[in-house]
């Protein structure tokens, strides 16, 4: 069994040369190769995908390995973990789960596409959560860039009930790959919306929240606000020189995607590739406060049949603020306070209440 927790070296073990990351993994607490088999010299791409209590996850698995195959070789890392606080009947099914997955991942790994899991477990009650287990899976995939220096390799990040297109590494590949412009990907999704896995009242609740996430995002583009796009952990990917330069993932017990990704998009463009698909879950969860499977539980609950979103008046004013933004700089004070007055009253109130005259 892969078991990260005993792992600690000192930082004279760790296996990290000459590699465009050593900075960043040297940093972590700590980052060391976990897996021991090398990768391949000819390495394109490496799917991280986090599993807590996760009984769907060889579907995902399938769905991988049914992909075309692109021009690189491909890695998927299932990271396995278990909190310290989690009942002991919790922590036996982490194990017997890590146990069945590393018998399939032997089974069905190729040279092509090889697939490892990993177990992380009793992760400290602090941290555990979403973040730190996407952290800990995307930092090994950018130790397995790092030891054969391929900057450029793309870090994937999948959920463990997600399912993906054929094309999923073809279209983002000819996308992406070796073009310095971009410093990842933003893929299309759609949740199931019919089908025998799930209730009626859980397809109607997740048909409400898709359409709250599609009007969110076009309206935020239409009011101006620079980034716009969806943050979904299912349904992005990362350069590794990129990942690395910006401190990688956080360890955020949720929203850990949201922040990463607000996080990096100031810096480089993110490509949006609608030519493939991604489908999450639509499972109502409670795991995290927030996101799909909370506010599908809550829809549930509550028994409505409509999510309600954000008015659009709101961004309408918005759109009047932020067309101002990138003119400031070239106007004086007065200038300023005119055009600030003549703004609708909900900004003037929201700048006074957050002190922006200084």
């Amino acid at each position: 069994m892969k078991n990260i927790k005993h792992q600690k070296q000192n930082n004279n073990c760790r296996s990290i040369k000459f590699g465009f990351a050593n900075s960043y993994l040297s940093k972590q607490t700590p980052v060391i190769p976990y897996i021991q088999e090398p990768p391949s010299g000819l390495l394109h791409f490496v799917v991280v995908i986090p599993a807590y209590l996760e009984d769907k996850t060889v579907s995902t698995l399938i769905s991988l390995r049914n992909t075309l195959q692109p021009k690189g070789n491909v890695e998927v890392i299932v990271l396995v973990n278990y909190r310290k606080n989690d009942s002991p009947e919790n922590k036996n099914k982490s194990i017997d789960s890590h146990k069945e997955l590393e018998k399939w991942c032997s089974v069905n790994s190729k040279e092509e596409m090889k697939f490892f899991t990993l177990i992380a477990p009793d992760l400290p009650i602090k941290h555990a959560g979403a973040g730190m287990a996407r952290k800990t899976g995307m930092d090994q995939a950018l130790h397995r860039f790092n030891s054969i220096g391929l900057s450029q390799g793309i870090i994937l990040s999948l959920d463990a009930d997600s399912i993906v297109d054929l094309n999923y590494f073809t279209a983002i590949e000819e996308k992406i790959y070796g073009i310095n412009m971009f410093g990842g990907c933003l893929l299309y999704f759609q949740h199931p919306i019919n089908g025998n896995e799930f209730s009626t009242e859980v397809y109607n609740a997740i048909i409400q929240y898709e359409l709250h996430l599609r009007y969110y995002k076009h309206i935020l583009k239409y009011a101006g606000f620079p980034y716009y796009q969806y943050t979904i952990g299912s349904c992005f990917g990362v350069i590794a020189d990129f990942y690395a330069r910006q401190g990688g993932m956080n360890k955020r017990k949720a929203g850990e995607d949201f922040y990463f990704l607000h996080k990096m998009f100031p810096h480089k463009p993110f490509a949006e590739i609608n030519d493939t698909c991604v489908y999450p879950s639509p499972r109502p969860s409670m795991r995290v406060p927030f996101g799909t499977g909370a506010t599908i539980t809550q829809l549930l609950q509550n028994k409505k049949d409509k999510y309600l979103t954000y008015s659009p008046e709101a961004f309408f004013e918005l759109k009047q603020f932020l067309s101002l933004v990138p003119k400031f700089n070239q106007m004086s004070r007065k200038q300023i306070e005119k055009e600030v007055a003549s703004l609708p009253f909900s900004i003037k109130q929201f700048l006074e209440e957050n002190d922006t005259e200084n």
